[in-house]
């Protein structure tokens, strides 16, 4: 059985206190050395409309051992350990959110943990939100998808203006790396924070990888996709293992209910992002490929490989049928989202 992830913390100014309900005053906060604030890796698109100062948010986390973000102090005193010096590093940013990288500045090997937070109140937040609780819905379901859900919470930011942000703590995925594209398109894998280019054949091991995920977290009972997502952005992490990858999703931003299995597999065979002036899609090109990917996911899901095969053919089936004309259904790709990231 899969190991739950920790409940979502509470955000007020005391803790309970072990099992007999008392409560105790938050952890004062501790030192924090900062590493580089400066502009990191950028996903593609402009910061949203109201976006805080990255100043703004070094200042709120200074202060996040107080009684406005407890679940920091006491998430990172738990995995840290209780007298940790944090270095906090700015190592990647959306257009929505920033993310930061938590160590013990003492320990320079030290794993640490992921940071994310909202860039802006409102819609910025509330995507964070939602991104932390599918984590955990989706870590319930396959640890092996996403990184390990911590805690979550509100940010009180008090500059330039007051603003409530929303951030969560994830496990950080030792040697995983962001997948992503260049400027001419093709996949890239950041290594030491620098993407790099990758062979095609490993460019296809990737799609096929991050194809396994969605469809290992598509539930066909509810026709319930993990969508929409974008691998422009960092949603997907991977790193090298002999000659193919592990990936996992760290950025599961919505769920659509309205994915019948035909529309499962167009999301990810049709074109659905642009990158350089052309539209990409997630899929493989090899049909082979894409369809053992499909069979992969499936079969984690049923626990069975020979249900995930014929589960995998039947939703290709029903893809071609859609395409040519056979089912007299409307529909897009794009459809019916429910998620409420921003586009």
């Amino acid at each position: 059985m899969a190991r739950r992830p920790p409940r979502a913390s509470s955000v007020t100014g005391k803790r309970t206190n072990g099992s007999n309900g008392a409560t105790r005053a938050a952890t004062p906060a501790r030192g924090i050395e900062w590493g580089k604030l400066a502009r990191p890796r950028t996903a593609s698109g402009r910061a949203g409309q109201g976006s805080v100062p990255i100043g703004a948010v070094r200042s709120a986390l200074a202060r996040a051992g107080t009684e406005r973000m407890p679940f920091l102090t006491e998430m990172v005193g738990n995995r840290l350990g209780a007298t940790a010096r944090l270095r906090v590093e700015l190592v990647w940013e959306r257009p929505d959110q920033w993310i930061f990288r938590v160590t013990d500045a003492r320990d320079g090997d030290a794993t640490g943990l992921a940071l994310r937070v909202a860039r802006a109140p409102g819609l910025s937040a509330r995507v964070a939100r939602a991104e932390y609780q599918h984590l955990r819905t989706l870590y319930n379901l396959d640890p092996s998808m996403v990184p390990l859900p911590l805690a979550g919470g509100v940010l009180h930011v008090q500059r330039p203006r007051a603003a409530v942000l929303y951030a969560y703590l994830t496990q950080w995925l030792e040697g995983f790396e962001q997948i992503g594209f260049d400027a001419s398109g093709d996949l890239v894998v950041g290594r030491d924070g620098r993407p790099e280019k990758i062979a095609a054949a490993d460019a296809q091991r990737l799609r096929a990888r991050m194809c396994e995920v969605l469809a290992r977290a598509y539930d066909p009972a509810r026709q319930t996709a993990i969508w929409p997502i974008d691998p422009r952005a960092g949603d997907f992490v991977a790193r090298r293992d002999g000659d193919d990858f592990q990936v996992r999703l760290v950025a599961p931003r919505g769920t659509d209910r309205s994915v019948p299995p035909a529309r499962l597999v167009a999301l990810m065979r049709e074109p659905q992002w642009e990158v350089a002036g052309r539209r990409v899609a997630l899929a493989p090109v090899d049909p082979e490929r894409f369809e053992d990917a499909l069979a992969r996911g499936f079969s984690r899901r049923d626990g069975d490989p020979e249900r995930g095969r014929e589960r995998a053919r039947r939703y290709l089936s029903a893809y071609e049928a859609l395409r040519r004309g056979r089912a007299r259904q409307s529909w897009s790709p794009a459809r019916n989202s429910s998620s409420t990231s921003p586009r």
